[in-house]
């Protein structure tokens, strides 16, 4: 997720998103509404209209915007200030130290 928000899949160039996200939280401080923000597209459709190639968004959508996947309380949005927590994060970082056990890696057939 963190580096489809650095690509971005935010909404502009990493620096774009941060300052935005900056800006928009000073504002929420100062008593503004909170902005809340679609993480998927409605549909596949609708996300490959708006020129969405990658497989995993489309997947993600696939099943967490249809009767599949979808729950109340899912997690399909986001606080838009929490952009900037997320472009920073890094599910590897420390793999290398910490992951010290075998892992299983399953490799399907779509790139």
């Amino acid at each position: 997720m963190e580096s489809l928000l650095r690509d971005g899949f935010a909404g502009g160039s990493p620096m774009e998103v941060l300052n935005n996200v900056t800006a928009r939280r000073s504002a929420e401080v100062r008593g503004g509404d909170l902005l809340t923000i679609n993480m998927l597209p409605d549909s596949v459709e609708a996300g490959k209209q708006a020129g969405i190639e990658d497989i995993d968004v489309l997947e993600a959508t696939d099943y967490y915007k249809t009767p599949r996947g979808k729950a109340p309380g899912g997690a399909t949005s986001a606080v838009y200030f929490c952009m900037g927590a997320g472009m920073g994060w890094d599910a590897f970082y420390l793999s290398e130290i910490l992951l010290k056990q075998p892992i299983l890696v399953v490799i399907g057939d779509k790139p």
